[in-house]
């Protein structure tokens, strides 16, 4: 079996035949999807060190102890974006 015909029998991939114009767009897609990720994880990091810069009492009133400070960050912006992606009935948009 060739490389060709190995890489078009993969669900999803890119058909020999579709061209520069289908290469152009999934490049396009791929660097978007680049680009929020990396806004993602700054942000993320950025929430974390303000919460790191919290004393312990604050933290407790929030009910978070400092060790778990990245994991709660982590997991509240999972859930936010669960919800975005959400429609009122339940579903999911995508």
């Amino acid at each position: 079996m060739s490389s060709i015909s190995k890489l078009t029998s993969v669900p999803g991939a890119l058909h020999p035949d579709l061209g520069p114009a289908a290469l152009r767009n999934w490049a396009a897609r791929q660097a978007a999807r680049l680009a929020y990720l990396v806004v993602r994880e700054f942000r993320i990091r950025h929430a974390i060190s303000r919460l790191h810069r919290l004393d312990d009492r604050n933290l407790a009133d929030l009910g978070i102890a400092r060790p778990e400070i990245a994991q709660v960050v982590r997991r509240a912006r999972r859930e936010a974006e669960r919800r975005r992606n959400m429609i009122p009935g339940g579903r999911p948009t995508r």
